[in-house]
Protein backbone atom coordinates (compact mmCIF):
# COMPACT_ATOMS: atom_id res chain seq x y z
CA UNK A 1 0.00 0.00 0.00
CA UNK A 2 1.55 3.69 -0.89
CA UNK A 3 2.11 5.81 1.92
CA UNK A 4 -0.38 8.38 -0.12
CA UNK A 5 -3.04 5.60 0.55
CA UNK A 6 -1.88 5.29 4.24
CA UNK A 7 -2.31 8.58 4.59
CA UNK A 8 -5.94 8.96 3.13
CA UNK A 9 -7.46 5.51 5.26
CA UNK A 10 -5.70 7.62 8.44
CA UNK A 11 -7.42 10.86 7.74
CA UNK A 12 -10.59 8.63 7.27
CA UNK A 13 -10.12 7.04 9.95
CA UNK A 14 -9.79 10.30 11.94
CA UNK A 15 -12.90 12.02 9.89
CA UNK A 16 -15.39 9.42 11.35
CA UNK A 17 -14.38 9.70 14.64
CA UNK A 18 -15.19 13.03 14.48
CA UNK A 19 -18.20 12.38 12.63
CA UNK A 20 -19.60 9.52 15.00
CA UNK A 21 -18.89 12.17 18.16
CA UNK A 22 -21.32 14.69 16.50
CA UNK A 23 -24.01 11.88 16.53
CA UNK A 24 -23.60 10.06 19.97
CA UNK A 25 -25.73 11.41 22.44
CA UNK A 26 -24.36 12.95 25.83
CA UNK A 27 -25.72 9.66 27.86
CA UNK A 28 -24.85 7.06 25.99
CA UNK A 29 -22.18 5.52 28.23
CA UNK A 30 -21.01 3.13 25.60
CA UNK A 31 -21.06 4.98 22.88
CA UNK A 32 -18.64 7.32 24.18
CA UNK A 33 -16.21 4.25 25.26
CA UNK A 34 -16.65 2.69 22.09
CA UNK A 35 -15.22 5.97 20.36
CA UNK A 36 -12.44 6.39 22.90
CA UNK A 37 -11.19 3.04 22.17
CA UNK A 38 -11.09 3.52 18.38
CA UNK A 39 -9.23 6.82 18.85
CA UNK A 40 -6.98 5.56 21.15
CA UNK A 41 -5.56 2.91 18.27
CA UNK A 42 -5.35 5.92 16.04
CA UNK A 43 -3.08 7.82 18.72
CA UNK A 44 -0.66 4.74 19.13
CA UNK A 45 -0.44 4.93 15.47
CA UNK A 46 2.17 7.22 14.02
CA UNK A 47 0.00 10.05 12.15
CA UNK A 48 1.19 10.34 8.32
CA UNK A 49 3.42 12.88 8.70
CA UNK A 50 6.77 12.47 8.22
CA UNK A 51 8.48 15.35 9.85
CA UNK A 52 8.70 14.25 13.60
CA UNK A 53 9.40 18.13 14.69
CA UNK A 54 7.53 20.87 16.13
CA UNK A 55 4.42 19.76 14.32
CA UNK A 56 4.33 16.31 14.93
CA UNK A 57 4.43 17.15 18.59
CA UNK A 58 1.53 19.30 18.89
CA UNK A 59 -0.22 17.00 16.94
CA UNK A 60 0.27 14.09 19.66
CA UNK A 61 -0.26 16.47 22.15
CA UNK A 62 -3.72 17.30 20.79
CA UNK A 63 -4.27 14.10 19.58
CA UNK A 64 -3.64 13.31 23.95
CA UNK A 65 -6.61 15.79 24.94
CA UNK A 66 -8.95 14.32 22.78
CA UNK A 67 -8.29 11.14 23.96
CA UNK A 68 -8.86 12.60 27.66
CA UNK A 69 -12.09 14.29 26.67
CA UNK A 70 -13.28 10.96 24.85
CA UNK A 71 -12.52 9.17 28.21
CA UNK A 72 -14.19 11.91 30.20
CA UNK A 73 -17.14 11.37 28.31
CA UNK A 74 -16.99 7.49 29.00
CA UNK A 75 -17.36 7.87 32.20
CA UNK A 76 -19.55 11.68 33.16
CA UNK A 77 -19.60 13.92 30.30
CA UNK A 78 -22.03 16.34 29.94
CA UNK A 79 -23.37 18.90 26.88
CA UNK A 80 -20.77 21.29 27.78
CA UNK A 81 -17.79 18.73 27.72
CA UNK A 82 -19.30 16.90 24.70
CA UNK A 83 -19.20 20.59 22.75
CA UNK A 84 -15.81 20.85 23.75
CA UNK A 85 -14.30 17.56 22.58
CA UNK A 86 -16.64 17.44 19.34
CA UNK A 87 -14.43 21.48 18.60
CA UNK A 88 -10.93 19.79 19.21
CA UNK A 89 -11.62 16.48 17.58
CA UNK A 90 -12.67 18.86 14.32
CA UNK A 91 -9.39 21.31 15.20
CA UNK A 92 -7.29 17.81 15.06
CA UNK A 93 -8.62 16.90 11.93
CA UNK A 94 -8.07 19.68 10.08
CA UNK A 95 -4.64 20.21 11.64
CA UNK A 96 -3.69 16.66 10.26
CA UNK A 97 -5.00 17.34 7.19
CA UNK A 98 -3.19 20.33 6.83
CA UNK A 99 -0.16 18.74 7.74
CA UNK A 100 -0.78 15.69 5.43
CA UNK A 101 -1.67 18.06 2.39
CA UNK A 102 1.74 19.93 3.12
CA UNK A 103 3.76 16.42 3.34
CA UNK A 104 2.35 15.73 -0.29
CA UNK A 105 3.03 18.83 -1.62
CA UNK A 106 7.17 18.42 -0.25
CA UNK A 107 6.73 14.74 -1.85
CA UNK A 108 6.18 15.82 -5.21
Amino acid sequence: MSTTTLDRAYQREVAAVVNAAVGIPVEDRRGWARLHRRWHRLAAERPPVPDPGLEMAALAETMTVCGDGLAWMAHSGDRDVRAAVVVRLAQTKRQLDRLVADAGADRH
